[in-house]
């Protein structure tokens, strides 16, 4: 029977620094870590080359480097890109990029369907089915900067210049997730 290992997405930095503590390791371990995952995109543990190999086995054991798994995509005429993902329970979300000259922006959902009813959006036609995990919010950004290939450009280069949480839900109402998304 295999064991379903933690998302390291679903992990916030505080969680990331208690683990490193809890294993008696360098606290300047997280920052590297981190920047790994959010900055350079890496997607296996082995590749984090400045992390002793006791490290990174300890990571790869512990962790996944999960992201979300595309149902559908489109890409419209103007370069907007949308994606809709299923989730592990089957719920679906959709995550759209925005592309506008220089600027590139990703709207992101954090919930499955609304509670609201907003007139402006289809979202409030649909009924709430739950909040979006930490790992799902995160792995909406990543997952898209993986496909744009956002990761390998040089900094001045970057095609994400945005997130809004403007997809599927009330971000208010899913305070805590998306708080710590942020």
């Amino acid at each position: 029977m295999s064991v379903t290992k933690k998302n390291i997405y679903d992990l916030t930095k505080k969680d990331l620094e208690d683990f490193i503590k809890n294993k008696n390791l360098k606290l300047f371990r997280v920052n590297q870590i981190w920047n790994w995952l959010y900055v350079k995109g890496v997607t296996s543990f082995l590749d984090m080359n400045n992390l002793p190999n006791e490290l990174k086995k300890l990571l790869d054991v512990s962790f996944s480097i999960s992201f979300l798994k595309v149902k559908e995509s489109y890409i419209s005429e103007d370069g907007t890109k949308k994606w809709l993902f299923k989730l592990k329970d089957g719920k679906e979300i959709e995550t759209v990029f925005i592309p506008e000259g220089k600027r590139g922006t990703i709207c992101v959902s954090s919930q499955v369907g609304c509670s609201l009813s907003c007139s402006f959006c289809h979202t409030g036609t649909m009924k709430l089915e739950r909040n979006l995990e930490l790992e799902e919010i995160l792995g909406q950004i990543i997952t898209v900067k993986f496909f744009l290939e956002d990761w390998r450009k040089k900094t001045e280069e970057k095609i994400v210049t945005n997130i809004v949480f403007m997809g599927m839900g009330e971000p208010l109402l899913n305070y805590n997730n998306v708080i710590n998304s942020i």
